[in-house]
């Protein structure tokens, strides 16, 4: 059997918009729409669709254990994007691209975690060609390497808390004082509240 050392990777990031004027409104806006629509659970998302291609000249398509097999992965990012961040607060403004760089970083390791399992992946298959037994099917392949990159996946974002503990997580002030500016951390006025969220 022969196979290609590393996957084919394919990356595209697409974008949810998110309408609010200030980071506390997006935010009630993010909760007020995830899950749906094409937004994810969390504020960022990495999918994930891979293709096991085996090479036609060995006939039907039954084993990558002992057909040249071909590894196709394409990642899409899906990351929000603040349509009105002009209308932002200067603080608000650096927090937004402090969080966007955190959430862009961790999702950046879920690729990572994908590109590096098809790749073991695939050492695993070529080494599996030279032991007895029977071929492994396309199906067993398929189904073997989604276990290891979910597993993988889950776990990651388990650790991290799903990108917080790394610093995807927004840090949102309330204003309930009309025309208050906001505050240095060590003098945080009563009427303030602070949030922050995943």
């Amino acid at each position: 059997m022969r196979s290609e050392v590393a996957p084919q990777v394919r990356r595209t990031t697409t974008f949810y918009e998110l309408g609010a004027t200030s980071l506390f409104e997006l935010v009630a806006e993010f909760r007020a729409v995830a899950g749906r629509g094409g937004v994810p659970l969390w504020y960022g998302l990495t999918k994930w669709d891979i293709r096991l291609d085996v090479s036609p000249e060995y006939g039907t398509r039954t084993s990558c254990s002992t057909d040249r097999v071909m590894l196709r992965v394409a990642l899409t990012t899906v990351l929000p994007k603040a349509v009105r961040s002009e209308d932002f607060s200067p603080e608000e403004a650096i927090e937004w691209q402090r969080f966007l760089t955190a959430l862009i970083r961790h999702e950046a390791q879920h690729d990572s975690i994908v590109v590096a399992n098809t790749t073991a992946f695939l050492r695993d298959v070529e080494r599996d060609a030279n032991r007895e037994g029977g071929p492994t099917s396309i199906d067993q392949c398929v189904a073997s390497l989604l276990e290891r990159i979910e597993h993988a996946s889950r776990t990651f974002d388990t650790r991290t808390q799903h990108g917080g503990k790394e610093g995807a997580a927004l840090r949102v002030f309330r204003r309930t004082t009309p025309g208050l500016s906001l505050p240095r951390p060590s003098n945080i006025p009563a009427d303030w509240s602070r949030t922050t969220l995943p």
